[in-house]
C-alpha cells in the first residue's frame, strides 16, 4: 500500500523535474466527475473529464496525472495528454471492495498545479428506469393510435443519461467561449436503435444533446396517451439531462409501425445500467390524398396533372381539376394541395382556385382542405368555406417595408398576407390554422408569437401562436396580413431568478405582465383576482361585463370582468357569496381552479392516485382530487423535503410556471 503512494508521489516529482516550463507556467486546472449526484456504487466506471489552461486560453499537449485514492489505497492513476484546446479525458472503476460512505479524493496534476476533488460510494438510491418519449410510445403494437410522422424523438429516463456533471464549474477562468462543461455520455450513443417492424429495416439515427432546458418538461409516460412533467419515480421535473434525443437521417414513412431498441447496456451519468433491453412501439399516420400542381409541358405525366398553373412575374396560379380529385376525395381523406412543388412558391404570389365541385365534395365528407407551401401551412375547415360557390385565396410573403411600425418589445421575423378573392381580407365562421416555419435566427422558439393586422386601426393585434411540431401554429377566424415576431421583453429583477424563461414566454403569451415596466416581483404573492385573471387570458377568453355575482366584486374594479368570466365557466367559486379578491390565493385553491380550467378545455386524466407528501392530510377535503390531478399532471409540484403545502400562497413566478404547464396541455 505504501509502495503504491510513493509510486504515485515519485511519478508527480519526475513530472515537475522533467518539465520546468510547465512547472513555472502553473496553469490552472478543471475537471468533473459524470454524475449530478457525485454518489457511486462500488465497481461503477467514472469519468473524469478536465481542461487545463492559462490566461483563458487552453494548454495543448500537457501532461495531466490523474491519482484516485480511497484512504491509503490508490485505486487508479493514469497521465492523460490535453488535446488541442486544452481538454483530456480519462476513466476509471470503483474497487469491488469499495464500500458505501467511503471518500473517494481524486487529484489532477500538471506541472506544478494540483487540482483536488472527491466523490462519495453509496448504495444506488433507485433503479435506472425508462420513462416515455416526446410522442406516445406502447410496449404492444396491438393498440396503437397514428400520429404525426416525428422528425425526432426524445426519450425519458429518470436518471442523467447525456451530461456529466458541472455544478462545481468556477464563473470565472473559462477558455474563450467555453461556459459550461457538458458533455454526451457517448457510452449511450450506440444503445438506441429504430426499425421498421414489417421489413425489419434498421432506420439510421443519431443520438444528440437537446439544444434548450427549455425545450423539455412535458413527455408522454410509456402507455399512455396524456402528457406529464413528473418523473413518477421521486417527483422530480424532467429536464435536458434526463433525455437522449433520436434524430432519424432520413424522414420516416407514414402509415408505418416503427419499434425502438433500448438495449441493456444503456447507463445513467451515475453508471448504474438499465438492466434489462427495452422494446417500444409507435405507428404514424397514413399519407393523406395529396394534390400536386404541375406546370404541364413536361411537368409530369397527364395522370399526375391534376391542376392547371397559369406562371407570371411574381405569381404562381393553380386552378384544381376536379374531375381529377373527386374520386380521391371520396375516400374520406383530407385533401392536401402541395404548393412547395411550385417554382419561386416561397417568393411569389401563389393563388389557389377551389372549383365549387370541389368545395361541395370537402363539405359531403366533412374534410379540411390543407394548403402547405414551402415551411407554411392553412388547413381551411370544409365548413369555413362559402356553399355552393368556388373559392379563391392568396398567399405570399412580404417584405417589412412600408408596413406599420413593429410593436415595443417585439423582432419582426416574417410576415405573410392572405387575400381571399380579388386582393380582400375574409372573415370565417369556423376558425382556419395557420402554421409558419421558425425563422433562422431565432433564439428560443417559445417566444414567437402571431400578430395580424387590424385594417381598420393600421395596428398589429396579438393573436396568440404556440410551437407544434416544429411549426408556430396559431388559430384565426380571419385573413389578413400575418407577422411572426419574437418577444424581446424582459424584467431586471428576473434575470437569475429560477422561472426566467418561463416568466418571458407568458408575457410574450400576453397572460402575464409585470408590475411596471421593469419590474416583474416574481417571489411576490398573488392574489385570488389577479389569478382569476391570469385564468381566463390563458384560455383565451374574453372579459364578462356582467355582474359576477359575488358581493364584494364591485363592477368598476380592474379584475371584475375577468372574475365574472371565470365565474360563469365554473373555474373559480366564492365564499358565502364572497369571492375575497383581494385575499392571497393558496396552492390548493389554485390547484382547483387550475383543474377546473383543465377539464373545461377537454383534458382528460388518468384514474387518481393516492397523494403521498408527509402533509397530505393539511389537504382539505374540497381540494384533495384537484390537487392529486393537477400534481399528476406534473402543473403544481411538491415545495421540497416532500410537502405539498397546501394552504401556503403561491408567488407571481410559481403562477407563471403553473399556467404555462396548463396551456402547455390543453393547447
Amino acid at each position: 500500500m505504501r509502495a503504491r503512494k510513493t509510486l504515485a508521489a515519485l511519478i508527480i516529482a519526475l513530472m515537475i523535474l522533467l518539465n520546468p516550463m510547465l512547472a513555472s507556467a502553473a496553469p490552472q486546472i478543471i475537471f468533473t466527475t459524470n454524475g449530478a449526484a457525485r454518489q457511486y456504487a462500488p465497481g461503477a466506471v467514472l469519468l473524469v473529464q478536465g481542461w487545463v489552461g492559462e490566461n483563458q486560453a487552453g494548454l495543448s499537449g500537457i501532461p495531466a496525472l490523474v491519482v484516485v485514492q480511497n484512504g491509503s489505497n490508490t485505486i487508479y492513476t493514469s497521465q492523460v495528454n490535453t488535446d488541442s484546446s486544452g481538454f483530456f479525458t480519462t476513466n476509471f472503476n470503483l474497487g469491488a471492495g469499495d464500500k458505501a460512505g467511503d471518500t473517494v479524493k481524486i487529484s489532477v496534476h500538471a506541472a506544478s498545479t494540483t487540482q483536488e476533488d472527491s466523490v462519495t460510494i453509496a448504495s444506488q438510491s433507485k433503479t435506472f428506469e425508462f420513462l416515455g418519449g416526446s410522442i406516445p410510445l406502447s410496449s404492444a403494437n396491438s393498440t396503437l393510435t397514428a400520429q404525426p410522422v416525428p422528425s425526432q424523438i426524445d426519450l425519458v429516463f429518470n436518471s442523467n443519461v447525456n451530461f456529466f456533471n458541472n455544478n462545481q464549474w468556477p464563473s470565472a477562468g473559462l477558455p474563450s467561449g467555453v461556459t459550461s462543461f457538458l458533455g454526451l455520455n457517448e457510452r449511450n450513443q450506440d444503445c438506441i436503435s429504430i426499425y421498421d417492424n414489417s421489413s425489419g429495416n434498421q432506420i439510421n439515427c443519431s443520438v444528440v444533446l437537446g439544444s434548450s432546458e427549455a425545450t423539455y418538461g412535458e413527455y408522454y409516460p410509456l402507455d399512455s396517451s396524456v402528457k406529464t412533467n413528473k418523473d413518477p419515480v421521486d417527483s422530480k421535473v424532467v429536464t435536458q439531462k434526463n433525455v437522449l434525443r433520436l434524430v432519424p437521417s432520413v424522414a420516416l414513412s407514414q402509415g408505418t409501425t416503427y419499434r425502438i431498441v433500448i438495449d441493456q447496456d444503456l447507463s445513467a451519468n451515475s453508471s448504474a445500467s438499465l438492466g434489462e433491453s427495452k422494446t417500444v412501439y409507435f405507428k404514424t399516420e397514413a399519407a393523406p390524398v395529396v394534390v400536386v400542381p404541375t406546370t404541364g409541358g413536361g411537368g409530369g405525366t397527364p395522370a399526375q396533372n391534376i391542376s392547371t398553373v397559369k406562371s407570371s412575374e411574381g405569381k404562381e396560379e393553380i386552378t384544381v381539376d376536379p374531375t381529377k380529385v373527386l374520386a380521391a376525395m371520396q375516400k374520406g381523406e383530407p385533401l392536401v394541395i402541395d404548393l412547395s412543388t411550385l417554382e419561386g412558391a416561397g417568393n411569389k404570389e401563389v393563388v389557389v382556385n377551389l372549383p365549387q365541385e370541389v368545395i361541395a365534395e370537402a363539405q359531403r365528407q366533412n374534410q379540411d382542405i390543407v394548403l402547405n407551401g414551402p415551411g407554411y401551412s392553412i388547413v381551411i375547415p370544409a365548413g369555413a368555406l362559402p356553399a355552393n360557390q368556388p373559392f379563391s385565396l392568396s398567399i405570399q410573403q412580404v417584405a417589412g417595408s412600408g408596413l406599420p411600425t413593429t410593436p415595443t418589445n417585439l423582432n419582426q421575423m416574417t410576415v405573410y398576407e392572405y387575400n381571399v378573392g380579388e386582393g380582400g381580407s375574409h372573415n370565417f365562421n369556423q376558425a382556419l390554422t395557420l402554421s409558419f416555419p421558425v425563422p433562422q435566427g431565432t433564439a428560443n422558439p417559445e417566444l414567437l408569437c402571431v400578430y395580424f393586422l387590424n385594417e381598420t386601426t393600421g395596428q398589429w393585434e396579438y393573436v396568440g401562436g404556440r410551437i407544434v411540431n416544429g411549426r408556430l401554429t396559431a388559430e384565426t377566424n380571419h385573413l389578413s396580413k400575418y407577422m411572426v415576431a419574437e418577444s424581446t421583453k424582459t424584467f431586471a429583477d428576473i434575470a437569475d431568478h429560477w422561472a426566467k424563461n418561463t416568466i418571458e414566454v407568458m408575457v410574450a403569451r400576453q397572460v402575464i405582465s409585470g408590475v411596471s415596466d421593469g419590474e416583474f416581483a416574481p417571489d411576490r404573492q398573488i392574489t385570488r383576482a389577479e389569478f382569476a385573471c391570469l385564468l381566463t387570458r390563458a384560455l383565451h377568453q374574453e372579459k364578462d361585463l356582467s355582474d359576477s355575482g359575488f358581493s364584494d366584486v364591485n363592477m368598476n374594479d380592474w379584475y371584475a370582468g375577468y372574475v365574472s368570466r371565470a365565474a360563469k365557466l365554473g373555474l373559480v367559486c366564492g365564499y358565502d357569496g364572497k369571492f375575497n379578491p383581494d385575499a392571497t390565493i393558496t396552492r390548493q385553491e389554485m390547484a382547483c381552479m387550475i383543474m377546473s380550467a383543465y377539464k373545461y378545455s377537454g383534458g382528460k386524466l388518468d384514474a387518481l392516485t393516492d397523494l403521498t407528501f408527509v402533509d397530505k392530510d393539511n389537504v382539505s377535503a374540497w381540494a384533495v382530487d384537484s390537487v392529486k390531478g393537477a400534481y399528476k399532471l406534473g402543473i403544481i409540484q411538491g415545495r421540497g423535503q416532500g410537502l405539498f403545502a397546501p394552504l401556503e400562497n403561491a408567488s407571481r413566478a410559481e403562477a407563471a410556471v403553473m399556467l404555462k404547464s396548463l396551456m402547455d396541455k390543453v393547447q
